[in-house]
């Protein structure tokens, strides 16, 4: 998988480099930090992350790849991700595929080397904030600009549709007590406790 240049730039013109991965693009979104050792796979498929840019705060991110069965969702809804090292040959018998091939084929750009403790300080010091993370050089080019244009049109995004089932659907037996849901990014792990009652 090859590297391009890449940069995360937060709203407050903060500029942090590193190499990106797979996937070139540009994501905008509220830049937010997971500071879980473990869990990046439930994270990155989380509905509640939806249209954020996730930066994970443990320095190796990776280590036993995907296996599908902690996804929360099915499929990515991160907007981008920042790591600081990524483990590129994971080590876990469930595991399907390595985190970058994962990314790359989720269409997720992902900034790798960046220092992520320094970005988390920046995210925790001041709040909420727009950011941009720009994977290649057509997407740096155009970073600063889309940021800008996004923060104006920000509070208008309309999150919840692309994370919300669009058809019912059934879980579990008919037997026990029915419970309704209604899915505006319901996690799959809440299904599992209520499938239980």
């Amino acid at each position: 998988m090859s590297a391009h240049r890449a940069a995360l730039f937060l709203a407050d013109g903060s500029r942090f480099d590193g190499e990106g991965l797979g996937f070139e693009g540009l994501a905008l979104g509220e830049a937010v930090f997971y500071t879980g050792m473990t869990g990046y796979e439930e994270a990155l498929t989380d509905p509640s992350y939806a249209g954020q840019i996730l930066t994970f705060t443990y320095p190796m991110i990776g280590n036993y790849g995907i296996s599908g069965s902690a996804s929360q969702y099915g499929r990515a809804c991160v907007a981008g991700t920042v790591i600081k090292q990524i483990a590129y040959h994971p080590s876990h018998h469930l595991s399907k595929i390595d985190l970058p091939s994962w990314l790359d084929a989720e269409r997720i750009p992902t900034l790798v080397g960046a220092d992520t403790r320094a970005i988390t300080i920046a995210l925790r010091e001041h709040g909420t904030i727009w950011a941009a993370l720009a994977v290649g050089e057509e997407a740096l080019a155009r970073a600063e600009r889309s940021l800008s244009e996004f923060v104006r049109d920000a509070s208008t995004e309309a999150l919840v549709p692309s994370v919300a089932t669009r058809e019912p659907f059934a879980v579990g037996t008919t037997q026990g007590p029915r419970v309704v849901v209604i899915d505006c990014g319901v996690k799959r792990a809440i299904l599992r406790q209520l499938e239980a009652l």
